[in-house]
């Protein structure tokens, strides 16, 4: 009789221990069956399973410890800490929960008090324009060595996301992992964004792919892509044809295609035109032409041509003229060409017979020149950044006068040095390539190189007339300076009107990665050690006290 009464308080904590066992094992599978379904948010193995151990557990330990089991539940066991131990497990599962969901919400917040990392009003407006029903995705390329530039970024990108509830998605994607897609989507180098619209199925729309321009000013370079892609159906660009050797079609060192691309990457469409035949057949320039370059004429433009022009005008269209310095006679805008006297009745611009020489300026020769100065005042001017001046071989002089319509405003946008002069024996220069500066004969600087006029009170037509056509072609594109491309692309950003979509309040540029979230492998590294290794850690010495102190 001695012996089995103390064998069976033996047998009693022995049956407790393991339905113990049992009853954490039960709530571990309950929990983790529901944070894995909240992780996947599908019915997978994996939370099937866990609910699975977590069932077996708890009938396990109603089996084998009943009366334990119920004590539990009614806090009769309290005194010996197993409602603790069960209230730690349900405490952590709840914070493991709260992070899964916090996490998958995606939430960010500018701690800075001027909001230097919020988008702007403006960016929200063009958020807007998306239309009802499509997405538009985000997709950025960064190899391993630029991970700093993807984060820094990333501040931006995950606004658009976030502001549009979805519609605007991100995806990054490393080109050295993925060569084929990074070809596909015309990849040259590190950090390159692209923004696009997805198709039915979830796929990139590649007639829609617009490239992201990099000047370090992230929110305005994705917003400005954003308005290309939403606009690439308004706005064209319409390139005539006849009389040039420019051709957008052209590959060569003197062609035009590195331009044509350029427009073709911000999502603007472009086309030709034959000016001659337009005015034989009596027809008009297509109304959905948002700009029209005449890109370095060889031939005077005749009367019923430039009715075309006019008639195009008259509707309130933007017309660029690229007009070359040349001693033959009959040529395109030759000071007494009645292209040119159209021009300046009607819009106060002027283009000259002469040449600007300009030795503080040069490039190679006083006839390649820079620009002495640029002024900021015209959006076009404002665009060009230090140490993005455009260079002009064989620059002709321009300029804006006061005698003009009064609806219309025009003005310079750059003009060559004071110590510059116009050149205006042209035949002895072209033919000898001497050229000196001839008092009574020339004209002292500076010269005006690029003048620009807007019917604002108008018909709201807009004329910008440069003194160069050579610096669009391809080998002066391609040579290094951004400055030509630059002037080419805002100046049909003007013309086209697209200025007055985007007027942003601040420039974002920053220097530095603010603490505004991290990405989502560090958030899950945090989310470890924060909300599983720590508490677990807490967790199972408590479990080793309570054990010793209620069964030892």
């Amino acid at each position: 009789m001695a012996k089995s009464a103390t064998q069976q308080p033996g047998v009693a904590l022995g049956r407790r221990a393991i339905g113990s066992v049992f009853g954490f094992i039960g709530l571990a599978g309950l929990l983790l069956a529901v944070i894995s379904f909240a992780w996947t948010v599908t019915i997978s193995p994996l939370p099937v399973v866990a609910l699975a151990v977590g069932l077996l557990g708890l009938v396990g330990w109603a089996a084998i410890a009943p009366k334990d089991f119920v004590a539990t539940l009614t806090g009769k066991q309290a005194r010996h800490g197993t409602v603790s131990v069960f209230a730690s497990l349900l405490l952590l599962g709840i914070v493991v929960l709260s992070y899964v969901i916090i996490a998958r919400a995606n939430i960010a917040v500018d701690t800075t008090l001027s909001r230097t990392f919020s988008l702007t009003d403006t960016t929200f407006e063009v958020l807007e324009r998306i239309p009802e029903g499509s997405t538009l995705q985000i997709t950025g390329f960064y190899t391993s060595d630029a991970l700093e530039q993807r984060a820094l970024d990333d501040q931006f990108l995950r606004q658009y996301d976030l502001q549009t509830g979805g519609r605007v998605v991100v995806e990054y994607i490393n080109p050295q992992e993925q060569p084929a897609v990074a070809q596909r989507f015309g990849v040259t180098r590190d950090g390159e964004l692209f923004v696009s619209l997805l198709d039915a199925n979830g796929n990139v729309d590649f007639s829609t792919l617009t490239y992201v321009p990099r000047q370090g000013k992230q929110e305005r370079d994705i917003t400005n892509a954003i308005l290309s892609l939403l606009n690439q159906r308004v706005l064209k660009v319409y390139f005539v044809q006849d009389r040039t050797s420019l051709s957008i079609f052209d590959e060569t060192a003197n062609g035009l295609t590195l331009m044509d691309n350029g427009l073709r990457f911000n999502g603007i469409q472009t086309d030709v035109l034959n000016l001659r035949q337009l005015a034989a057949d009596g027809e008009t320039i297509p109304t959905d032409a948002a700009t029209v370059v005449l890109p370095r004429l060889r031939l005077a433009i005749t009367e019923p041509e430039i009715a075309v022009i006019d008639d195009y005008l008259q509707r309130g269209g933007g017309l660029l003229v690229l007009a070359d310095a040349t001693a033959n006679e009959n040529s395109f805008l030759q000071q007494e060409s009645a292209f040119n006297a159209y021009l300046r009745e009607n819009y106060g611009l002027v283009a000259f017979d002469g040449v600007v020489v300009d030795p503080p300026m040069q490039v190679e020769t006083p006839l390649d020149i820079l620009p002495a100065a640029v002024f900021g005042e015209h959006p076009t001017g404002a665009a060009i950044g230090e140490g993005q001046d455009p260079f002009f071989r064989i620059a002709r002089p321009v300029l804006a006068v006061d005698e003009k319509p009064a609806t219309v405003a025009n003005g310079r946008i750059m003009t060559s040095s004071q110590q510059s002069y116009i050149e205006r024996d042209l035949e002895t220069l072209f033919t000898t390539n001497e050229y000196q500066f001839d008092d009574g004969t020339d004209l002292g600087g500076p010269a005006d190189l690029v003048v620009w006029a807007w019917d604002e009170q108008g018909n709201g037509s807009r004329v910008m007339l440069i003194g160069d056509g050579d610096f669009v072609r391809n080998r002066n594109i391609d040579s290094g300076t951004p400055g030509n491309a630059i002037l080419f692309a805002e100046s049909v950003r003007w013309l086209s009107g697209r200025e007055d979509s985007l007027n942003f309040g601040f420039v974002a540029n920053p220097s530095g990665i603010p603490v505004l979230f991290v990405s989502g492998s560090d958030l899950d590294v945090i989310g470890i050690i924060t909300v599983a290794i720590v508490p677990l850690t807490v967790l199972f010495a408590g479990i080793i006290v309570w054990y010793r102190r209620t069964f030892a």
